[in-house]
């Protein structure tokens, strides 16, 4: 049989990556459960190690505060978060994956300071065919789809990384590489 720590383990998974489906109803969560070990059968020295894209990201803003002064401004999302904890070898491994999908852009991160704003941070990507920048914002709504996803799985190293829906926003070249 399962030890409980394991089961314990795959009840907080279920709980988090489906909370509206199993709030207070440990029937629901045990249904979950069954059928994710039967469809999705995950090795469990992974269960406390994953990592889960869903199939929207949020639309990227121009910039993301590094404090809670200014609730109205977001912090940034888990893959920035990644950007920020690595080093320029790891933008570098993100931008070898843009190169090798021939996305013609190299991704960059600044962390500014201001007296309104205070501490934020920008992503910006450099077209390599005209050697202009532009913001996250700026460019193609795939592009700011699939970035996301590029960075969790180069820099989430000893983590399954799972992705819903990942061809949703890819153009079809993509999709078939």
């Amino acid at each position: 049989g399962m030890s409980s720590a394991r089961m314990e383990i795959l009840l907080k998974m279920i709980q988090k990556f489906c909370p509206e489906e199993t709030a207070g109803d440990s029937d629901a969560v045990l249904a979950l459960l069954a059928s994710s070990l039967a469809c999705f059968p995950v090795p469990l020295h992974f269960a406390g190690n994953i990592s889960h894209i869903g199939p929207l990201r949020p639309e990227p803003k121009r910039f993301y505060s590094l404090s809670s002064d200014y609730p109205s401004i977001p912090a940034p999302p888990e893959w920035m978060k990644k950007i920020l904890q690595t080093s320029d070898a790891g933008i570098a491994s993100c931008n070898t994956w843009l190169r090798r999908l021939d996305i013609d852009y190299s991704m960059s991160v600044a962390q500014s300071a201001d007296p309104v704003l205070g501490n934020f941070i920008t992503v910006s990507l450099r077209d390599l065919a005209t050697d202009t920048r532009h913001s996250l914002c700026d460019v193609g709504f795939g592009l700011s789809q699939i970035i996301p996803i590029i960075t969790m799985a180069t820099l989430s190293s000893s983590q399954l990384l799972m992705v819903e829906q990942p061809e949703l926003h890819l153009h079809p070249r993509l999709q078939a590489e």
